[in-house]
């Protein structure tokens, strides 16, 4: 198996992978995505909607929101102190 390395910068790389199975390119790829940290809203209390959309629907569409942060402060669930 060959691995060359195309394009890097602080935030992708692009790899050539040569000689190697689907299988185990696949297994890169999920493991890669898998230590990616993303954030998304989790839970959603509704006090009163009056909307025409159930809880769960907009609950489910607060979920989609792509939600971006400054990585150097974020500190994860793991490093907090009493969770």
């Amino acid at each position: 198996m060959k691995i060359r390395i195309l394009e890097k910068d602080s935030k992708t790389i692009k790899l050539l992978i040569e000689d190697s199975t689907l299988a185990f390119v696949n297994a890169i790829r999920r493991l890669a995505i898998s230590d990616v940290p993303t954030l998304a809203i989790d839970e959603v209390a509704f006090l009163d909607n009056t909307s025409v959309l159930y809880d769960e629907i907009i609950a489910h569409r607060l979920g989609l929101i792509p939600l971006t942060t400054d990585l150097e402060h974020y500190k994860s669930p793991e490093e907090c102190e009493g969770a």
